[in-house]
């Protein structure tokens, strides 16, 4: 199977900086964002066109107030995990999020508020375990249906799921499953994955690459995602020996975030000498060039929580930094209402005062949401 080459760590990050840099990985670095069609051939692809134009015109212009429509929509099937792990909040027990499922219900109330032919991108999944959520397939299946890529990340420890739910599941038009195993053995994988069984995660993850070989599909995509970490840099051949043998492709992926004072525990060996390299701010920094973002999402993207609040992007996992209620509000006035363009202004001017709200950007290292573009 194809190997996917190691992602490389360009920073060493505080928490928050690592959680976007993993999630912006994982969205659009590992499979490579495709820009828009040099000429677009149908009304749907046309349209994505013009909405991506005037989204990366707006990007570069550091707009505050937006005309385009989100291409990207990360979506909570479900606020509650099975495992343990302890660096991440639902996991380790600091999220500040309610543990709630997305009803059907509030589903397309939510769905509603979007032009869903402008969205390139359908990420079911952010701090819980989307198989929780047993409408999952109808939800991957309704924006199939709009031809709008969507990809869950999971880890597959639920329970043992048999050949009709794989079938299902392979079938829905799904992009992409990302399922994280974090090792070779019980012992390592483990670790972190507390709670996890491997074996079970094997024989799931095996059920599903079958039932996609049964039905003669291209997609999707199903990828064992090693983080590395010092428990488990001895099994790399090991593991991607398995993905081989499960039928999947293996991502060796060493952006493994831990707290400071747990680094000399947990670090890899591999990439404890890597060099650091610093963020360059997009405002007071010398105008040449464009400026991109390393974190587009006060821009492109939209997240919605399980019961419809709106974050400002996909780090955040605490109630009070909602900017809105999809159940309740459109999307427009949440995109451009004043907590948002506060966001984006503070984000892109050095000089603007705190957001005076609970946010996270004022958290997040150098403000990342901006940077230059290398």
């Amino acid at each position: 199977m194809t190997e996917l080459p190691i992602l490389q760590k360009e920073e060493q990050r505080t928490p928050a900086s690592v959680w976007s840099w993993l999630r912006t990985l994982s969205a659009k670095a590992i499979r490579g964002r495709q820009g828009p069609p040099a000429t677009p051939p149908g009304r749907i692809d046309r349209r994505r066109f013009e909405n991506r134009r005037t989204l990366d015109e707006e990007v570069r212009l550091e707009s505050i107030a937006l005309r385009s429509q989100p291409t990207t929509l990360i979506l909570e099937p479900a606020t509650a995990c099975n495992l343990k792990c302890p660096f991440c909040p639902t996991g380790g027990g600091y999220s500040g999020l309610a543990k709630e499922q997305l009803t059907p219900e509030n589903f397309q109330t939510i769905a509603d508020r979007f032009d869903v032919e402008l969205l390139d991108e359908v990420l079911l999944y952010n701090w819980g375990e989307p198989f929780l959520n047993r409408h999952l397939p109808e939800y991957i299946e309704f924006f199939s249906k709009h031809n709008v890529h969507t990809e869950i990340s999971v880890n597959l420890s639920t329970k043992d799921y048999d050949d009709a739910f794989n079938e299902r599941i392979v079938a829905s038009g799904i992009g992409r499953i990302i399922v994280s195993i974090d090792g070779a053995t019980q012992a390592s994988y483990e670790k972190y994955r507390v709670g996890g069984n491997l074996a079970r995660v094997l024989k799931n993850m095996t059920g599903l690459a079958d039932a996609k070989a049964r039905l003669g599909l291209d997609q999707p995509q199903i990828l064992y995602k090693m983080l590395l970490h010092r428990y488990n840099e001895h099994e790399v051949d090991d593991a991607r020996r398995l993905a081989a043998e499960c039928g999947v492709e293996f991502l060796l992926d060493d952006k493994f975030w831990c707290p400071d004072e747990h680094r000399a525990e947990w670090n890899a060996t591999a990439v404890e000498d890597r060099p650091e390299h610093e963020p360059m701010m997009a405002l007071g920094e010398s105008s040449e060039g464009v400026m991109s973002t390393f974190c587009r999402q006060l821009w492109d993207t939209v997240v919605v929580n399980a019961n419809g609040d709106v974050l400002p992007c996909c780090l955040i996992y605490k109630s009070e930094q909602a900017v809105g209620n999809l159940l309740t509000e459109s999307l427009d006035s949440i995109r451009n209402g004043e907590a948002m363009q506060t966001l984006r202004r503070y984000v892109t001017d050095a000089s603007h005062a705190g957001p005076g709200r609970s946010n996270h950007c004022e958290e997040c290292d150098a403000r990342w949401c901006t940077v230059k573009a290398s």
